[in-house]
C-alpha cells in the first residue's frame, strides 16, 4: 500500500457524519453534510501525565526508574463556521431544525434546547490541500485527510450579530470505542 506524505495548507472542505450512540454513520437522508463553509478546524490533545516510579537503593543509587508513558485520552475540537447551515449545527449539537410553514417545509433556521444540545455524535473529516503536487494518474488533485471518527458533547460558543460577518464557533470532545469501519463511500474533493 502507498503512503501519501507531503505539506499540507489551507482547509479544503470537511464532511460531517451523524453517528449513532455506539459510534456508527448512521444511515439517512441527512446522514451526511460536506461543506465548505468552515474557517478552521483546532485539535488539541489532551493526556493523563504518567505515573513515575522511582527507588533508590540503599546507597542512594538509582534502583528503580519506570517514567510510565503517557495516557492519550481525546481530542478537544474547536471548529468555526462562516457559512451558517442549520443541518449542519443539527449534526453537530443536536439542537432541532426550524422549518417554515411551506406545503413542503423548508429548514430556516435551528434553535438551542437545553434537553438535545451537546446530545449529538458525529464523524468529522477534514480534507486539506497539499501545495505543490502534482495531479495523480487520473488527474485528481491530492489532499490530506484527517478523520476523527467519534465526536461527542458538541456545544455552539458565544456569537455576536452585527455589521460584520457572522460566525459560529463550536466546541467539542472525541470520544473512543468508534464504530467507524470504513466510513461512508469516499468523497472527491
Amino acid at each position: 500500500m502507498a503512503t501519501s506524505c507531503g505539506p499540507m495548507s489551507r482547509l479544503a472542505v470537511l464532511r460531517l457524519t451523524r453517528l449513532d450512540t455506539c459510534g456508527a454513520p448512521a444511515p439517512g437522508a441527512t446522514g451526511t453534510l460536506v461543506s465548505s463553509g468552515f474557517i478552521n478546524v483546532d485539535a488539541s490533545p489532551q493526556y493523563l501525565d504518567p505515573e513515575e516510579i522511582t527507588q533508590r537503593n540503599g546507597n542512594g543509587d538509582l534502583c528503580i526508574d519506570d517514567p510510565g508513558t503517557p495516557n492519550f485520552r481525546w481530542n478537544n475540537l474547536t471548529a468555526v463556521m462562516c457559512r451558517i447551515d442549520p443541518v449542519a449545527i443539527n449534526i453537530i449539537t443536536g439542537n432541532p431544525l426550524v422549518l417554515d410553514d411551506a406545503v413542503a417545509p423548508n429548514t430556516v433556521g435551528w434553535r438551542q434546547d437545553a434537553s438535545l444540545t451537546g446530545t449529538a455524535n458525529f464523524a468529522l473529516e477534514v480534507w486539506m490541500r497539499v501545495p505543490g503536487q502534482a495531479c495523480d494518474a487520473e488527474g485528481n488533485t491530492q489532499y490530506g485527510y484527517w478523520l476523527f471518527p467519534f465526536v461527542t458533547q458538541a456545544r455552539v460558543g458565544d456569537w455576536s450579530m452585527a455589521n460584520a460577518a457572522l460566525n459560529l464557533t463550536f466546541t467539542a470532545r472525541t470520544s473512543p470505542g468508534s464504530q467507524w469501519g470504513t466510513g461512508p463511500a469516499a468523497y472527491t474533493v
